[in-house]
């Protein structure tokens, strides 16, 4: 079963890297919904990370599993699905909270209905042997 998650965490960023760098990077891998690289506000450089979703979540499987460990301006790229889009805005972590804990069980009840899918078909199988 494929994650369902379009958008993805890039950290380990070099100061110099910018939203177009990024995107030029990334737009391999598929269309791109957007790319964001938050400043810091004192020195207006990027903080070391960014966030990039993809229009389709194969394409972020893809990017991840491409991009992880890979080296952009001298850097090792950290690359990871990023929480709820919920939880990425500039609010108080409790204003979200009940999203954040909603997403979270949603995913995992996904994740146990593949598992049960699959120990199921498993099952299935193994019946169907002849003895």
């Amino acid at each position: 079963m494929s994650n369902p998650k379009k958008a993805l965490y890039v950290g380990g960023l070099d100061e110099a890297v910018t939203e177009q760098i990024l995107y030029n990077t990334f737009i391999a891998f598929g269309d791109l919904v957007d790319v964001s690289v938050p400043l810091d506000q004192n020195t207006q450089k990027n903080r070391g990370f960014a966030f990039i979703e993809f229009e389709e979540s194969e394409d972020a499987a893809a990017a991840l599993e491409n991009m992880n460990d890979a080296e952009l301006f001298g850097k090792i790229l950290k690359i990871n699905y990023s929480r709820p889009a919920a939880m990425a805005k500039s609010k108080a972590v409790w204003n979200d909270g009940d999203a954040y804990f909603e997403a979270e069980q949603k995913e995992k009840e996904e994740r146990d209905k593949g598992e049960a899918e699959t120990a199921a078909k498993e099952s299935d199988d193994e019946s169907e042997k002849p003895q």
